[in-house]
């Protein structure tokens, strides 16, 4: 379509346009536009038509955050369509809170005149700060929630704000966590006004957002999303996030797949069973049926494959001292775990059984993340709850 559009007006520089991919990753426009000019290359298209494609067109990094769980269920859409006086096969649910963030100059500004009818839209030239936000704090915060969440015997997100503990075991994790370990310079008090903000949108009574959904493509959303907060997290404050480590334990086990039907894997929590839609589902089974859980949280963290990145030796070794870490960050503090009940978490019991109450570690025991993750895993906690015994 581009070439054509060259071709039909002569390469007028004015005749080119304003490109806005919406895919959710980072530098959408700006991958967009690298892969357009390397097709260009591969077909060995004209230089003329190179150039103009680099001077004449923009293509803009954007960022869309708007809660869409998509088609109401059966007696919300007969009700919807009675209030219309029509069928509508596509209707679609969303919330009322939008935001379509587009990064461009004044020439972008002026083409997308758009803008101009919704507040919800934003032309910048930087929308860095729109996506770390959005990415981190609510995708962030539904990627660590999910497993957790629905292991827990929530279905919806609206569900689990209702109840008390997990609702408080959200908040921290996206405000306690999260928030400090965004890898981009962000205002405190502008970053907790954020988060709050979508608190409240998690507490929508008229959406039923499925936790099962969130879990889709699990392995790669906290690749993106939840990494590089960790590790910036932890260079930073040289102290485990607890609340991540809590839902990447939860990870761990929803991904624990027992059965295969038509090249799916199912997982079982609460008596039933639930697919695991991830492409690593086969690996996590595998491991699963090879391995007990402090080796299996050994092997995942040292996968470099896995996350595309290599742990610092604080983070993926087993066990490790809690005290200093000279190889990445400084000194580091004493751990903190949430004081959540376990109790309010109903986990598969075979996996989260632990006869010998005797081996729970106190508080002071000097053992890296790892062991927490996979003590976690196991159903021990190297903490305890107040007025529990801390063991799950």
């Amino acid at each position: 379509m581009l070439y054509a559009r060259y071709q039909a007006f002569n390469g007028a520089a004015d005749k080119g346009l304003v490109i806005v991919p919406t895919e959710l990753i980072p530098n959408n426009g700006t991958k967009l536009e690298s892969i357009v000019l390397e097709l260009a290359h591969l077909n060995g298209l004209d230089a003329e038509f190179i150039e103009w494609l680099e001077s004449a067109n923009s293509f803009c990094n954007s960022l869309v955050d708007r809660i869409v769980p998509g088609r109401p269920d059966a007696a919300t859409q007969a009700a919807l369509e009675a209030e219309l006086g029509y069928s509508d096969d596509l209707l679609t649910m969303s919330e009322a809170y939008l935001l379509w963030a587009i990064e461009g100059d004044a020439r972008v500004k002026s083409v997308l005149s758009f803008e101009q009818a919704d507040a919800g839209v934003i032309v910048q030239p930087n929308i860095d700060l729109f996506r770390e936000l959005k990415l981190r704090l609510l995708n962030g915060t539904h990627t660590l929630s999910c497993g957790l969440a629905y292991l827990a015997g929530f279905d919806t997100v609206r569900g689990a704000m209702d109840d008390a503990a997990m609702a408080g075991f959200i908040q921290n994790l996206m405000l306690a966590d999260l928030l400090p370990g965004i890898p981009y310079n962000v205002d405190e008090k502008v970053g907790q006004r954020f988060g709050m903000q979508v608190l409240d949108r998690f507490r929508n009574p008229y959406i039923e957002h499925r936790w099962l959904g969130i879990t889709l493509n699990y392995t790669m959303k906290i690749q993106m999303r939840n990494v590089p907060t960790l590790l910036h997290y932890y260079k930073k404050l040289a102290v485990v996030p607890d609340y991540m480590a809590l839902g990447f334990a939860a990870y761990l086990l929803f991904m624990r797949g027992t059965q295969q039907h038509d090249d799916v894997w199912y997982g079982e929590a609460n008596g039933q069973a639930y697919p695991i839609q991830d492409e690593k589902a086969g690996y996590f089974a595998d491991l699963w049926q090879r391995q007990a859980p402090a080796e299996l949280i050994g092997t995942v963290l040292r996968n470099k494959t896995l996350w595309a990145m290599t742990w610092p030796n604080c983070l993926a070794s087993r066990p490790a001292s809690r005290s200093t870490c000279t190889s990445c960050c400084r000194t580091a503090r004493p751990l903190r775990w949430p004081a959540i009940s376990p109790k309010r978490f109903p986990l598969p019991h075979e996996a989260f059984s632990s006869p010998d109450s005797s081996a729970r570690q106190r508080p002071g025991s000097p053992h890296g993340p790892a062991y927490r993750y996979a003590r976690a895993v196991e159903g021990r906690h190297d903490y305890d709850y107040p007025g529990h015994s801390g063991q799950a």
